[in-house]
């Protein structure tokens, strides 16, 4: 999806935001093999292949949502019309890379 009008504002900022955060866990987990992603690292049982894994799902599903509206997302089904034009308006506007 491309966009016709620059993107500014908070919306902006969040896209940075999830760029940088996201650039900054692949640099962190780059070249780790299978066992060290799955090292504890901290008193956390969370582990790097872990967060990884969470952060994938939650991404994949705000995009399942950002485009197929809520029939693709059972939590979403409850927000409402004003929500989904909210939403179909975010997805128009989102650069490729993030749709």
């Amino acid at each position: 999806m491309t966009t016709t009008e620059p993107i500014t504002g908070e919306l902006a900022d969040l896209i940075t935001a999830l760029r940088t955060n996201r650039d900054n866990l692949r640099h962190t987990v780059r070249g780790l093999d299978d066992e060290q992603a799955g090292l504890r690292t901290t008193v956390s049982a969370l582990t790097l292949g872990g967060l990884v894994k969470h952060l994938a799902h939650g991404e994949r599903q705000w995009m399942d949502f950002a485009v197929g509206g809520p029939r693709r997302c059972s939590a979403a089904r409850s927000r409402g019309a004003s929500g989904r034009d909210r939403l179909r308006a975010l997805q128009r506007r989102l650069p490729a890379d993030l749709g």
